[in-house]
């Protein structure tokens, strides 16, 4: 099978939907497929999987940045010009996203100068999401005429998604469910004898999409009430510096600790030696860093932000309100409270939801029988 993908990968794009796009690429590679990816943040070129015989094309579209106008046109305009030239190389197109790539695809469809199934994929929930992208638009109503009648299948990642792509209009019968995936890890948390403060982590980038703040502040509450959490933060984005001055302002600089940006590879061992991980979203798809840390045995912190909760439950973590600093002092405390054993414990069943639900290779697989039932 010969799968073109629109979507921008890491390393060329960080977020948690690029990542997504990579981990797929690689396991239909092991599989047998071709892959081919488009995206107007990438370069055009060959990447080889983990030094092996695999590899996938890249093909950047080329984009005007001039306006946001000039660039969502001439995006349309070159990905309409790919797919028209290319499109009997491919057997079935993947949009990761449910926004412009979906909403061309679609209408070319309509039109009748493609003919290619596709399948999309909405990468996050909530106000920053990709229904809401749609909603905003002056011709949404059309689009999604155009989406029921040309998309053959819309895969939700999360149970919010799929009441927002139902309240938005799009047929049931349209929507499949196939989580994110990761690839499970070769090393786990082991138990930790505490010495006195528990460590939480945080992985992730930088920005208000992530709920710092709040966390500073819950940290800030639990301070007073002689509770001393250490903190250690790995990632980067626009609003380290305010953090740091927030942090100052709290004065808990000695419980936080900023280890930057990071390489893949390590963030693993980095999660071994931690008690907590923490994810103070305010909304979200399916996060990658999550599974991650539950796939590595850590209990988890999360915030009901359209997306975590829907895989932390108290057997494996707490859930906290999003943007209230006070359900997550709350929860995090709950949680500080338990014995080494009962974090282990935990722990112990977060990593088996991981194994059971989330392993790469199924994910993928699920990918690929859905596709065989439209070509």
């Amino acid at each position: 099978m010969n799968i073109l993908v629109i979507a921008n990968i890491a390393p060329f794009e960080t977020g948690g939907a690029e990542v997504q796009v990579r981990r797929l690429a690689e396991a239909w590679l092991k599989q047998g497929q071709r892959v081919t990816i488009v995206g107007n943040r990438i370069p055009s070129c060959k990447i080889t999987v983990n030094n092996s015989k695999h590899t996938f094309n890249c093909v950047h579209i080329s984009t005007v940045l001039t306006n946001r106008f000039t660039r969502a046109v001439s995006y349309a305009v070159s990905l309409s010009w790919f797919v028209i030239t290319h499109q009997k190389e491919f057997d079935i197109i993947y949009c990761r996203f449910l926004q412009e790539a979906a909403l061309v695809i679609g209408l070319l469809k309509t039109l009748r100068i493609a003919s290619l199934p596709f399948v999309a994929c909405p990468a996050c929930s909530g106000i920053k999401g990709d229904v809401a992208f749609i909603e905003k638009m002056p011709i949404s109503n059309l689009l999604r005429c155009i989406l029921n009648k040309t998309c053959n299948t819309v895969n939700s990642i999360s149970p919010q998604i799929e009441n927002e792509l139902i309240k938005f209009g799009i047929y049931k019968i349209k929507i499949t469910h196939i989580p994110n995936g990761i690839s499970l890890p070769s090393k786990y948390a082991q138990k930790r004898i505490s010495s006195g403060n528990k460590s939480c982590i945080f992985v992730g980038r930088l920005t208000e999409q992530k709920g710092l703040p709040y966390l500073m502040e819950a940290i800030h509450k639990l301070a007073q009430q002689n509770h001393y959490p250490d903190l250690t933060i790995i990632g980067e984005g626009p609003d380290r510096k305010k953090l740091e001055e927030l942090i100052c302002r709290l004065n808990i600089q000695r419980q936080v600790n900023f280890c930057g940006k990071i390489a893949h590879e390590e963030i693993n061992d980095h999660l071994c030696n931690h008690d907590i991980f923490v994810l103070p979203s305010l909304y979200e798809g399916h996060p990658n860093a999550l599974l991650e840390a539950m796939a590595i045995g850590l209990p988890s912190l999360v915030t009901k932000c359209g997306g975590s909760e829907y895989f932390v439950d108290n057997s494996v973590g707490r859930v906290a309100k999003a943007g209230d600093a006070d359900s997550l002092a709350q929860a995090l405390q709950e949680l500080l409270e338990l014995s080494d054993e009962e974090l282990q414990a935990m722990g112990q069943a977060a990593r088996e939801r991981a194994k059971n639900n989330f392993d790469i290779d199924v994910i993928a697989d699920k990918y690929i029988q859905l596709f065989k039932e439209h070509i």
